[in-house]
């Protein structure tokens, strides 16, 4: 008789092994599937496989249509926002209020109507703006060499009335951003209301120019000169070789609107609109031509009218 050399294992030992098989597998597949579960599949950024390209072009694609979606929703969440700005200025004493969006016409026509002018002087005209019940100012250039003009106003005066000019600027050279000031006194005027200036702007602030361009004015068939106004935004200070600065904007000005105020949203004048320059940016020549405007500094023209003996009134703030 010969003994058994590979006894059979018991059953139960059978099943122990057999469980605790079972057991690591499933421990090993519960570690790694939340990977691939919850990442976009690892696809390579450079291949020739169709079929690759096609799922990563899939993948890129869901992606952009998300961020469009996120992107739509923030613009509607956006539209019809408007933001007030009160940061600090370099400047001194408080910041004016900005805002966004279109200025008030039906208020700023109130304040040029009581302010804005027209100026007969001679063969020539242009505008100009009370800066005191008694006192309008214009360029040097729309007076010319006269003395005596005349000044036109739908509201304030149902008849012409003769004004005085009691000073001006010399021009010195042949550049377009010197001083270019005068001052007209008008007696008797009766429900003047004179602009404010304001001494402060920056940069895409809503501007108006308000005056009497000449190219409306030949349409006016009848009655006096007609108050044109043309909204546009403050582009940028630029610095002078005398330290002076000039100011371009993109509200339109043309013949006629010289020496009228150009204002912000609360209608004070920022500046008096003095020349326009057209220029090829692509070299001389070339087309289209661009044109810009710009006006002579309120601040630069309070100092000249207190150096005459007219003081005008500086707001600190605006608030429309």
């Amino acid at each position: 008789m010969t003994a058994n050399t590979n006894p059979q294992a018991p059953a139960w030992w059978t099943i122990l092994r057999a469980a605790v098989i079972f057991a690591s597998g499933l421990l090993i597949a519960v570690m790694i599937a939340p990977r691939f579960l919850s990442q976009p599949p690892d696809l390579p950024r450079q291949s020739s496989d169709p079929s690759v390209l096609s799922s990563l072009l899939a993948f890129e694609q869901g992606v952009g249509q998300r961020l469009q979606s996120r992107v739509a929703e923030a613009e509607q969440r956006l539209s019809g926002f408007q933001c007030t700005i009160d940061q600090a200025s370099p400047n001194t004493g408080p910041a004016p209020t900005v805002f966004a969006g279109r200025p008030d016409m039906s208020r700023l026509r109130a304040v040029a109507d009581g302010a804005v002018v027209f100026i007969q002087a001679g063969e020539g005209s242009g505008t100009g703006f009370f800066v005191t019940p008694r006192h309008v100012a214009t360029n040097a250039h729309v007076v010319g060499a006269e003395v005596d003009v005349l000044v036109y106003s739908e509201t304030l005066f149902p008849t012409p009335v003769r004004g005085r000019v009691t000073a001006r600027t010399v021009k010195r050279g042949e550049g377009l951003a010197e001083r270019d000031y005068a001052i007209v006194e008008v007696e008797g005027a009766q429900g003047v209301q004179p602009l404010q200036f304001m001494n402060r702007v920056t940069e895409l602030d809503p501007v108006v120019s308000v005056g009497f361009p000449g190219l409306f004015q030949s349409f006016q068939q009848t009655g006096l000169p007609r108050m044109i106004f043309r909204a546009g935004e403050f582009i940028d200070a630029l610095p002078q070789a005398d330290g002076r600065e000039v100011f371009a904007h993109s509200a339109e000005v043309l013949q006629g609107n010289s020496g009228g105020p150009l204002i912000n949203a609360c209608g004070q004048v920022i500046g008096m609109n003095t020349f326009i320059i057209w220029a090829n940016p692509s070299g001389e020549g070339a087309s289209p031509k661009v044109k810009t405007d710009f006006a002579l500094p309120s601040a630069d023209l309070a100092d000249y009218l207190a150096s005459e003996g007219v003081t005008v009134t500086t707001a600190q703030t605006c608030e429309p």
